[in-house]
């Protein structure tokens, strides 16, 4: 729960976040399309998983809105570059 205080704390324009319903581990997101970019205009949702071992194992992002993007796979999953079991993400 301190990651998501710190995310209302420091939320940016165009982006929303926080758990479904009463769960801690399921998170929803709605982010707008930045402005001057090829996504500006666009509204896209996606769903966040923390697995129970976070922040040794890595969130599961799922990009509900279709669009491409060269780190994004067909069924919207994000490819997870830095998945090394416990370490947390983006650690040396």
């Amino acid at each position: 729960m301190v990651h998501l205080r710190e995310l209302l704390r420091l939320l940016a324009s165009g982006f929303s976040v926080g758990p479904v319903a009463k769960g801690i581990y399921d998170w929803q997101a709605t982010m707008m399309g930045p402005p001057g970019s090829p996504y500006e205009g666009g509204l896209f949702f996606f769903s966040i998983r923390f697995p129970p071992e976070y922040p040794f194992r890595s969130p599961r992002v799922v990009w509900k809105t279709p669009f491409l993007h060269p780190n994004i796979d067909k069924p919207h999953f994000v490819e997870d570059r830095d998945d090394r079991e416990g370490t947390p993400p983006g650690a040396p």
